[in-house]
């Protein structure tokens, strides 16, 4: 409409009143420099902000509106660069520049399709930085940047991010738009890198670049995936989560691994780092986990399948993260403590798969499935354990590596004898049902066994007596619910929970093994003299002995009687004298002051 026009003009003529005015002060006196800054500042932000009003009043005008601005502009900062003979460190001068760049890039927008519109801007961020690099005056730099970070907000757009989110855009369409948008602000980061002096600049536009490359890759995720509905559903989403926290955490950690003296450039890495662990805790871990979350069943074979993808792969890097981190001697808790929380996550649902198929909602926990998450809790204990030493400069430091691996080995320790000594019994446990995989039981809970033993052996090693302690009591009472299970089992075979008969061959076979495994651990305990083995046989001689008086005295008749209790006898003066015979070779001679050798225990 005229009106519309007529406006636009008196807008248009305000504007260009004001940037003489401020053009004119600054070159007749250096108290007027602030005056130039602001009508410059001042002129930019109306163009910006009256760009749909001009695109209504004169379509088609806009666009030579906002490139005439853009060459006065940069008209101006040229004459106020000979004017202050320092354009290198003049405000003046940066500032409409910086005007310059705004309304160039308006004209952009106003004339280029907005799937295209993000490359543009990146072009002109090299142009930018050339000039930056070449004339080396202020404003030409932060310029660059700000053309990088339009670039990027170009990407989430409606003519990209919003339609992509929407489902309805081609992901080759958004592929290529990321791709030609995120090369040109990695040109204008290579090309500024030749100025050594804007360091800051050079880091926020690399910064850009790899953020623009991450949200396209996670725009083309989401236009080939299905967790919103408008995808195409050529990937679940479970899948398309994971990738997408492993993207985060892969850009993170080659952010981390490159350095940078800038502040930017410290912070980028780790901050990515947290932003990829805190996705895939909240996603994979919570939200779309196949087993308590709202996913459905996995895809792919067991172990090689979509939870190594997005349980295992991100422990991958937040693990090279920490080891790089803790070899410069910096603190890593937090980021080792979340890699092993990202690989137990994987154990425990890959277990689930093992024994429950794709879909881990179905079925009942088994006696196996449980004895297989304790198993599974100590090998990763002991396997931290024997990594220790490759690590031990790291864990010696500063970093607190080492101490995530003792809360670990003690989790796993308390975890696994709580299991296997309660839950995981298919006798007093409180999980209903017959024995079907007695020989996988068995086997659990020998490996279970088995890795506390070396456990406490690594620990005691490297002088952890306290851990040493309670891992091998661990396994000794595991060992134990393990011999009593065995009894049980060959007596009453897959009915476990079978009514217990009073005067049955059955009791006293369980006194006489337990008895001799007494024998055994107070044994063995003696003679390394180890408090733990010899408590624990203690413990178990003890038990027997009140067994034998208590219950088998009024239950068990005749030769069963006798034979209870002589072999109890039997079994309790072996035990002493063993007891008796190793602490007294376990004594070692001591030469005194006098030349005489004397023992001590």
């Amino acid at each position: 409409a005229p009106e519309r026009a007529a406006s636009a003009l008196w807008l248009l003529a305000s504007l260009v009143a004001v940037a003489a005015a401020g053009f004119d002060g600054a070159l007749r006196s250096d108290k007027s420099r602030t005056a130039a800054v602001t009508s410059a500042v001042g002129v930019a932000l109306a163009l910006t902000l009256a760009g749909p009003a001009l695109a209504l009043a004169g379509p088609g005008w806009d666009c030579a509106i906002d490139a005439a601005f853009a060459a006065l502009f940069g008209a101006g900062a040229v004459a106020l660069s000979r004017r202050t003979g320092d354009p290198g460190s003049d405000w003046t001068t940066a500032a409409w520049i910086a005007a310059s760049a705004e309304t160039a890039g308006l004209a952009l927008h106003a004339s280029l399709d907005g799937r295209a519109a993000p490359t543009a801007y990146g072009v002109l961020a090299i142009l930018l930085a050339a000039l930056a690099v070449r004339v080396k005056w202020r404003g030409f730099a932060e310029s660059a940047v700000a053309a990088c970070l339009v670039s990027f907000a170009g990407l989430l757009g409606a003519p990209i991010a919003i339609t992509a989110l929407a489902g309805k855009a081609d992901w080759r369409i958004v592929a290529a738009a990321a791709a030609a948008a995120t090369l040109a602000q990695a040109a204008a980061w290579r090309t500024l890198k030749l100025r050594q002096d804007v360091k800051t600049s050079v880091e926020a536009i690399s910064t850009s670049a790899v953020l623009s490359g991450l949200l396209g890759l996670f725009l083309v995720l989401q236009t080939l995936g299905g967790a919103s509905g408008g995808g195409s559903g050529l990937i679940d989403g479970f899948t398309e989560a994971s990738l997408r926290t492993v993207l985060l955490l892969a850009a993170g950690l080659l952010l981390s691994v490159r350095g940078a003296s800038t502040t930017l450039g410290r912070l980028r890495g780790p901050v990515l780092l947290g932003l990829g662990a805190l996705h895939g805790l909240l996603q994979q871990g919570v939200a779309l986990h196949p087993w308590w979350g709202v996913g459905g069943p996995v895809a792919g074979p067991p172990v090689f399948d979509g939870l190594m993808l997005g349980l295992l792969a991100p422990a991958l890097p937040l693990a090279e993260a920490a080891r790089r981190l803790a070899r410069q001697n910096k603190p890593v808790a937090g980021v080792a403590a979340t890699a092993l929380l990202f690989l137990a996550l994987w154990i425990v649902s890959e277990i689930r798969r093992l024994f429950h198929g794709a879909t881990l909602t179905s079925g009942d926990f088994g006696y196996a499935e449980v004895a297989a998450y304790a198993a599974a809790g100590v090998a990763l204990a002991l396997s931290l354990d024997i990594g220790r030493g490759r690590l031990s400069a790291a864990l010696d430091s500063k970093s607190g590596l080492g101490a995530v691996v003792d809360a670990v080995n003690w989790a796993a320790v308390a975890v696994g004898l709580l299991l296997l000594a309660g839950v995981a019994s298919p006798w007093w446990g409180p999980l209903a049902g017959d024995l079907h995989a007695p020989l996988l039981l068995g086997v659990l809970y020998t490996a279970a066994c088995l890795c506390g033993v070396g456990l406490a052996v690594i620990a005691r090693r490297s002088a952890r007596p306290m851990l040493a302690q309670a891992a091998l009591a661990g396994a000794g009472v595991e060992g134990f619910v393990l011999l009593t299970l065995v009894v049980r089992f060959v007596f009453h075979g897959a009915a476990m929970r079978a009514p217990l008969r009073e005067d049955s061959l059955e009791t006293w076979t369980f006194s006489a093994v337990w008895a001799l495994y007494g024998l055994a651990a107070l044994a063995i305990g003696a003679g390394r003299r180890d408090m733990a083995l010899r408590s624990i046989g203690l413990a178990v001689l003890l038990a027997t002995t009140a067994k034998v008086f208590l219950f088998d005295l009024g239950h068990l008749e005749g030769v069963v009687r006798a034979a209870s209790f002589l072999a109890l006898g039997l079994v309790l003066v072996v035990g002493a004298l063993a007891a008796r015979r190793f602490s007294s070779a376990g004594a070692s001679p001591r030469a005194s002051d006098g030349g005489q050798a004397t023992w001590v225990d």
